[in-house]
């Protein structure tokens, strides 16, 4: 892509879904998860920039097998400059969110007051 303005940038990037099998539910189906990530290299008025973000498409319930904890729209990303002395890094960008449900199931789904969610 090239996007012209008050400078010049290209970018190259590679986008991909995966689909990661978690556990299984109570009535024995196979339950998974979706994770959506990407790998971005981009060079804006002759400044390199390297990045990869990666995130949760929907919702992880019963997040490792404890029935009261559930994760929603996870992301996390960072973009970096590389240098050509140590660190050899400089962060341009870092995200990290996510939504976080503790209380039953059924409630997390439906966004009720009765649960605590971050």
């Amino acid at each position: 892509r090239l996007v012209a303005g008050s400078g010049t940038q290209t970018i190259f990037g590679l986008e991909a879904t995966i689909q990661i099998l978690v556990g299984e539910s109570d009535e024995g189906e196979e339950e998974y998860i979706y994770l959506t990530g990407q790998i971005i290299s981009a060079l804006t008025n002759g400044v390199a920039s390297f990045g990869g973000s990666l995130a949760l498409t929907g919702g992880w319930y019963n997040m490792f097998g404890q029935k009261f904890f559930h994760l929603n729209n996870a992301i996390a990303s960072v973009t970096v400059i590389p240098l050509p002395a140590p660190p050899f890094v400089s962060p341009q960008s870092v995200l990290f969110g996510a939504s976080i449900c503790v209380g039953a199931e059924d409630l997390c789904k439906l966004g009720s007051s009765e649960v605590f969610s971050l």
